[in-house]
């Protein structure tokens, strides 16, 4: 596996964000002008606009889905130990041949038509978000079922993964109740409430799962495949737990905005701090180096 460089990603993603954002709104206000609820058209678009963001991500990071190639190149290390690094996660992602473009080209074209009924029908917004998620959920089982059944020789760590050295149990127990939230909506939204805190629910248990998982080492360089696989096994747990917590407030904000004004209000907070205080995280590991006295056992085992 090769590993480029995208360095130019982050511009034309948000050059195409702009794109649909005006596109969208441009629309939606031409539409708007002969509709009596203007408000509810521009909250569709809005919603549209969100997702076709997201697939339009998907498609052009679909190569990185469950690999965080980016994060590795991000990490603030020497050049020699930095090609250490990525010498031993290009043998890693080899060795678990994860589907991950396919995965994550199905999940955008899921997306892609998500958006575009948000925008052009009048399916509830809810049952989109709880549609999205289940899938999201499907998908990632699929692709972490893969490397729980991977059969490849291995060199043996003796060590007891504690899913609680990777993410503190008060976060795991913030995002365990921010999935769970859109019960509150059972009674307004039945499917949709249902489907979406049951597969948050199964996602964080994914992300759980993985935590625990037992190392990946092949014995070319322990000391580099020990630091590629904690990191990787820390960035796919909060890569799982984002995708739990960032439906939980859109599926809120577009519930009827009627049914429990302050106990909304509440629950949006609650669960928009969960989408912050789990991509914090991931974004301070994503760029954490070793501490230096593993840096040091990584010279003597290279001597």
């Amino acid at each position: 596996m090769t590993v480029r460089s995208t360095t130019g990603k982050p511009w034309v993603l948000w050059s195409c964000v702009a794109t649909v954002v005006i596109t969208g709104l441009s629309v939606g206000f031409k539409a708007g002008e002969h509709s009596l609820d203007t408000m509810h058209l521009w909250m569709r678009w809005g919603c549209s606009v969100l997702i076709m963001v997201l697939a339009i991500w998907l498609l052009w990071t679909r190569n990185e889905f469950a690999t965080q190639a980016k994060m590795f190149r991000h990490v603030r290390l020497g050049e020699a130990a930095l090609d250490r690094v990525m010498s031993a996660f290009e043998d890693r992602m080899s060795t678990e041949r994860l589907p991950s473009a396919s995965i994550a080209s199905a999940l955008a074209a899921f997306a892609l038509i998500t958006a575009l009924l948000a925008a052009f029908t009048k399916v509830p917004i809810p049952a989109l978000m709880a549609n999205l998620n289940v899938l999201i959920a499907l998908l990632c089982t699929f692709a972490y079922a893969r490397l729980q059944t991977l059969r490849v020789r291995r060199f043996a760590a003796l060590e007891v993964r504690d899913p609680n050295a990777v993410v503190p149990l008060r976060d795991w127990l913030m995002i365990s109740v921010a999935v769970l939230l859109p019960l509150c909506w059972v009674t307004v939204e039945p499917f949709p409430a249902i489907a979406v805190a049951a597969a948050g629910g199964m996602i964080v248990a994914l992300a759980r799962r993985v935590a625990s998982m037992p190392a990946l080492l092949l014995g070319k360089d322990l000391a580099a495949e020990r630091f590629v696989d904690d990191r990787l096994r820390q960035l796919r747990t909060l890569e799982l737990l984002t995708y739990a917590a960032i439906v939980i407030p859109l599926f809120i904000q577009f519930t009827d905005a009627d049914a429990h004004p302050v106990l909304r209000l509440a629950a949006l907070l609650a669960s928009s701090a969960s989408v912050v205080v789990i991509s914090r995280r991931l974004s301070n590991v994503a760029r954490t180096p070793p501490p230096e006295a593993e840096l040091a056992n990584w010279s003597v085992a290279a001597s």
